[in-house]
């Protein structure tokens, strides 16, 4: 039997999308036979995922690790609030800490913070780093290690195992890009260039979420796309399940963050606006449902059209409570980017959204055509994609789907949808697994 370590900073029962990957790996390599060691940090709980939790089990161990004392200190000093993963008597005491510094102090250190979160991004990572290796020194080496990025430290923990012999073989995932076009910070990116060169120089497998991805990476002897996905045993815990049922409207679903300049509604509102002026829809019949924590965002894009009472804010839910969002709503929305220097950006969200077999409206800003996301809604039949850079093409069709989408929904209450579930169910957990394993 393989043992395998898999090093994530993220993992159950984090409410985070960035959770999902890892501990998905984790249950099917479990049902496949293999024993299955996790190491992790102490998790930022917010609200826990019960969906995720229920895999926990299929680990064989679960080391968490957390940062040093005088890390978090130094965190706080800077940033006057706890740092998410600590101690009770840690908060306590930077709390006293913080009420004797001086005014001014404080002002130039708030003035200052933004500028020092990068740097202290990294000393984190490396704190991390120092107080997982106390750990691995006693440890028995691994058949395989499998660490994902981000943050750095995942990757530096690996790199210490395949140099130690302590990795008999180490694949080096990366579920997002290191260095994206807009960074400015000269040093933070010669460290960033510096970092994907060691790591890929050194792993003997490099995987990405998306080719997008990939080809962002230093080119490496073996290099393979191992996507996000759903677990289709989530599904079945949604069928059983009581889920609240809408009105009459059309209801409308974004679930997940959306990034100021990056995801962008605002092209849904004018279709809608548009419409309306043409009496060809009522907004009466919609309904905008946001399950997130930056409703500002939307709400400024809705205003552009005067549809911010479109818009039901449920505020940052637990994973489950979205994916019973997503089931009870007519329409999933989509909002992502393409640009030069990142592009193929395909969500865990989209992957989510695929499981549910419902309706797909994307929209993708950036100046680069043909993303990978409008290539998967068109191979999986399950919705339009309007992109930024094919606007003058993509626009009035997604419009006229909309309308007919919602005529039909008026007429029936239903829309009708006919995906290729053969292509879906590439993306399930359980078959990306399989993939993995041939790189074991």
């Amino acid at each position: 039997m393989k043992k395998i370590l898999i090093i994530t900073p993220y993992f159950s029962p984090e409410n985070a999308i960035a959770a999902v990957r890892p501990t998905k790996f984790v249950k099917y390599l479990a049902q496949e036979g293999y024993e299955v060691t996790v190491l992790s940090r102490i998790p930022e709980i917010q609200t826990i995922d019960t969906l995720l939790q229920a895999d926990e089990r299929y680990a064989k161990k679960i080391y968490r690790v957390q940062n040093g004392k005088s890390f978090i200190r130094l965190y706080e000093f800077i940033y006057r609030r706890p740092f998410a993963c600590q101690t009770k008597n840690l908060v306590e005491t930077s709390h006293s800490d913080h009420q004797s510094l001086s005014g001014v102090f404080v002002l130039l250190k708030r003035l200052f913070a933004k500028r020092l979160y990068k740097y202290t991004f990294l000393l984190e990572n490396y704190d991390f780093y120092r107080q997982a290796r106390k750990w691995l020194k006693t440890t028995q080496p691994f058949d395989v290690v499998f660490s994902t990025y981000g943050p750095f430290s995942s990757h530096l923990i690996g790199l210490f195992l395949k140099k130690k012999g302590k990795a008999k073989r180490w694949i080096a995932d990366f579920r997002d890009q290191v260095i994206f076009w807009d960074e400015k910070n000269f040093l933070f990116r010669m460290y960033s260039q510096r970092y994907e060169n060691r790591i890929t120089r050194n792993a003997d497998v490099i995987t990405a979420v998306s080719q997008g991805v990939l080809e962002t990476l230093p080119s490496s002897a073996c290099r393979v796309v191992l996507p996000n996905g759903f677990d289709p045993a989530e599904r079945s815990v949604l069928q059983n399940s009581k889920s609240k049922k809408r009105n009459n409207k059309l209801s409308f679903l974004y679930a997940g963050t959306l990034y100021q300049g990056k995801s962008d509604l605002s092209l849904l509102f004018k279709i809608l606006h548009e419409l309306s002026e043409a009496n060809q829809l009522d907004l009466q019949d919609i309904e905008l449902h946001y399950a997130g924590s930056n409703i500002e965002i939307l709400l400024e894009q809705a205003a552009m059209f005067h549809l911010e009472s479109l818009i039901v804010d449920h505020g940052f839910v637990s994973r489950e409570e979205s994916l019973q969002l997503q089931r009870s709503c007519s329409i999933l929305l989509l909002a992502s980017w393409n640009t030069y220097g990142n592009f193929g950006v395909v969500t865990g969200k989209f992957l989510e959204y695929m499981m549910m077999e419902k309706p797909i409206i994307a929209l993708i800003s950036g100046d680069v055509p043909q993303s990978r996301i409008k290539e998967m809604i068109r191979d999986s039949r399950i919705g339009v994609c309007c992109e930024e850079a094919a606007l003058l093409q993509d626009y009035p069709f997604v419009k006229e789907t909309l309308l007919s989408m919602y005529r039909e929904f008026k007429e029936t209450r239903t829309i009708t949808l006919n995906p290729d579930r053969d292509y879906i169910e590439r993306f399930n957990y359980k078959n990306i697994t399989r993939d993995l394993i041939t790189l074991l």
